[in-house]
């Protein structure tokens, strides 16, 4: 992410990279995403004219559990998965919104008598919105 000198032209890198929306806020604030992809994902704010971070929101990641590993041994496996976060939009109300998506489920692997393995899985898809303000 980068700002251009009003003068000059010139542009200074704000050493903050930018993952999904970039959203500038009428007081300057810029919004974006970090560590998109993540169990660190977050929102976070801006300073432009320092590239300082204002503010960082943490996001909530899902959480996978399997049991059984089919016709292999194996012991149970629990695991969290980062959420995936949509384009954010800065509303009339000067709040930013950022939609995300995170999964909670499990998974339950088991030979059959066939020797074939199945898989029952329970997933619960959870929808979120995060909510800034400058």
């Amino acid at each position: 992410m980068q700002r251009f000198d009003g003068l000059t032209g010139q542009p200074h890198s704000l050493g903050v990279p930018s993952q999904g929306s970039v959203l500038v806020h009428t007081d300057g604030t810029i919004f974006t995403v970090g560590g998109m992809w993540t169990s660190n994902t977050t929102i976070m704010g801006i300073d432009p004219a320092t590239g300082g971070t204002k503010f960082t929101i943490p996001l909530e990641n899902g959480f996978v559990s399997e049991i059984g590993n089919g016709c292999l041994e194996g012991g149970p496996h629990a695991y969290t998965e980062p959420p995936q976060v949509f384009n954010g939009i800065i509303a009339g109300d000067g709040y930013a919104y950022f939609p995300y998506t995170y999964d909670n489920y499990s998974l339950s692997n088991f030979c059959s008598g066939d020797g074939s393995s199945q898989t029952i899985s329970r997933p619960q898809v959870r929808t979120a919105v995060r909510v800034a303000s400058p």
